[in-house]
C-alpha cells in the first residue's frame, strides 16, 4: 500500500508518497519503508532503522523522516493496521470471548467444535495459538496488536475461515483489538479481577463492554445469569441471544444429572451429555451450542459435546493408582469458590486442597481467597507465580483475615506433602496454574507443571 493512501484513510491531509513495507510500534522491528506508530522516545531509533514515516504523540520536526502528530498513537496504530490488512482480514469470521472466568474453555470449545465439523479454524488466547495441528506458545491472553495481525494474516494464508479468540480486559483497554470487527461476541461473566491495572470495578466492567458497544454486525451471545448482562444488552446494536440456568433465556439450561463422570443437561428440549465436570463447564459449552444452532444448523453438535475431552487445565480429573487428582486454573475468588463448592458436592471422600495467589497482581483478592479456603479442611497454601514479590508476603496476605492456614513455599514440595497425606480414593485439587508449564519468578519463567509433578511422585 502507498503511504499517501493510508494516511488519507487515517485522516491526515499530508502529501507523503512512499510504499509501505510494514507497520509497527516496536522500533527494533522497523525496516526500510516502514511506518513507525508508537512511543515518541523511540522515534530516533525507528528512523535509524529505516522508518520513512513516524506517527507519535509529540510535535517534532525532522529532516530525516516524515513525522506526524497524533493525540493517541494506540488508536492510530489500530486503524492503520486495520486498513493496511483489510483485504485479508475482512475475509475472516472472528468470534471473540470475554468475561472474568471461562474465556479459555469457551473459546477452545468453539475451536474444537469447528475442527470437528471440518471448518478451518484458529484459536488465539491464553493457551497460545492453535491451528491445523500446530500449537504456538504466547505470553498474553490477548496478543499485542502487531502479533495479533501477524496471526490473522497467517490464518488468511492458511485458508482458515474462523478465528476463536479470548479478549482480556487489559487487551481491550490497550486497544489491541480496536478496529477488529467481530462476527460473534460472547460474554461469560464478570467478577472482580485485574483491579491492580483498572484501579476500580467500574473501569474493569467498562473495558469488558467496549467490544459489545462497538460491534455493528453479526450477533452476541450473553450469559443472562450474570447481572451485568443488562448493561451489555442496553448498549448492544446487534441481535443477541441469552443463555442461563437460573433466569429465563433464549437457551435455557436444565441440568439433569451431575457427577465426576460428567453431566447430562437439556437445552430447549435437546439432551446433551458431556464428560466435563461441573455446572460452570455446562455454561462454558452453551456458546458453542448456540453457534452451532445459528451458523451450522446444529451439525453434529450432540456428538461433539459427548466426545469433547479437553485437557486445558479446567477441572481436569486424573486417576493415578487410585488417587484422584484434579487440576484447575481457578485463580479469582469467585472461581475458587465455585470450583471448591462444585467438587465438594460431587465427592464422598476427603478433599485436599493446594492454592496460592500470583505476585504483582491485585492484592485485594488474596484475603478474599483466604476466607474461602478457611471454610475447608486439609488446605495447604503455596507459591503461584510470585513474579517480583516474596512468596511469604503473598501467603501472609492470604492469611491476613483468618486463622492462618498452613503453607509450604516450594510448590513441588507442597504437592508431595498433600499426596503423602492422602489415602486411596481421596481427592487432591491443585488450583491456580492449570496446564501452565512455567513458574514466573523475578522476571524469569522457570519450567514447572503441576501434572508433571504429580506424575513424578507416582513414578
Amino acid at each position: 500500500m502507498n503511504a499517501k493512501k493510508l494516511l488519507k484513510k487515517l485522516g491526515f491531509k499530508i502529501n507523503i508518497d512512499h510504499n509501505i513495507e510494514g507497520i509497527t510500534d516496536n522500533y527494533k522491528e522497523v525496516k526500510n519503508n516502514y511506518i513507525y506508530i508508537g512511543k515518541e522516545e523511540y522515534y530516533l531509533d525507528a528512523i535509524k532503522n529505516g522508518a520513512k514515516t513516524i506517527i507519535i504523540e509529540d510535535n517534532i520536526s525532522s529532516n530525516e523522516a516524515n513525522i506526524i502528530y497524533t493525540a493517541d498513537y494506540r488508536n492510530t496504530l489500530a486503524k492503520a493496521l486495520y486498513y493496511y490488512n483489510y483485504n485479508k482480514i475482512s475475509k475472516l469470521k472472528i468470534i471473540g470471548v470475554t468475561g472474568t472466568n471461562a474465556k479459555t474453555t469457551t473459546s477452545l470449545a468453539i475451536y474444537y467444535y469447528l475442527k470437528y465439523i471440518n471448518i478451518p479454524v484458529m484459536y488465539i488466547g491464553s493457551n497460545g495459538v492453535y491451528y491445523n495441528d500446530i500449537k504456538i506458545k504466547t505470553n498474553n491472553t490477548t496478543l499485542g496488536i502487531i502479533d495479533l495481525y501477524k496471526y490473522l494474516n497467517l490464518a488468511y494464508k492458511n485458508n482458515i475461515k474462523y478465528i476463536s479468540m479470548e479478549l482480556s480486559s487489559i487487551g481491550i483497554d490497550q486497544r489491541r483489538i480496536h478496529e477488529i470487527f467481530f462476527d460473534v461476541l460472547i460474554f461469560t461473566n464478570i467478577t472482580q479481577d485485574h483491579l491492580d491495572y483498572h484501579k476500580n470495578i467500574y473501569n474493569y466492567r467498562f473495558s469488558k463492554m467496549i467490544p459489545f458497544i462497538e460491534q455493528n454486525k453479526g450477533f452476541q451471545i450473553i450469559n443472562c445469569d450474570d447481572s451485568f448482562y443488562k448493561e451489555i444488552i442496553a448498549h448492544s446494536k446487534v441481535k443477541y441471544y441469552t443463555y442461563g440456568i437460573n433466569n429465563n433465556s433464549d437457551y435455557k439450561i436444565d441440568i439433569i444429572n451431575k457427577s465426576l463422570n460428567g453431566s447430562t443437561f437439556n437445552v430447549n428440549n435437546i439432551n446433551y451429555h458431556t464428560n466435563l465436570i461441573g455446572s460452570f463447564n455446562i455454561y462454558n459449552l452453551l456458546p458453542t451450542i448456540i453457534i452451532s444452532n445459528k451458523l451450522f444448523n446444529n451439525k453434529k453438535i450432540s456428538e461433539f459435546i459427548f466426545s469433547l475431552d479437553m485437557k486445558e487445565g479446567r477441572m481436569n480429573l486424573y486417576n493415578i493408582k487410585n488417587y484422584n487428582i484434579i487440576i484447575d486454573y481457578a485463580h479469582t475468588a469467585s472461581s475458587v469458590s465455585l470450583v471448591l463448592s462444585e467438587i465438594s458436592s460431587l465427592i464422598n471422600s476427603r478433599l485436599f486442597i493446594i492454592c496460592g495467589c500470583g505476585g504483582n497482581r491485585e492484592k485485594e483478592k488474596r484475603s478474599e481467597i483466604g476466607k474461602i479456603l478457611s471454610k475447608y479442611e486439609n488446605v495447604l497454601l503455596t507459591t503461584d507465580n510470585p513474579r517480583n514479590e516474596n512468596p511469604l508476603d503473598i501467603i501472609n496476605d492470604i492469611n491476613k483475615d483468618i486463622n492462618p492456614l498452613p503453607y509450604i513455599i516450594d510448590r513441588k514440595e507442597a504437592i508431595y506433602y498433600q499426596l503423602n497425606k492422602m489415602n486411596i480414593n481421596d481427592y487432591l485439587i491443585i488450583l491456580g496454574k492449570g496446564n501452565e508449564d512455567y513458574m514466573e519468578i523475578n522476571n524469569k519463567r522457570i519450567h514447572f507443571n503441576d501434572l508433571e509433578v504429580v506424575n513424578e511422585y507416582f513414578s
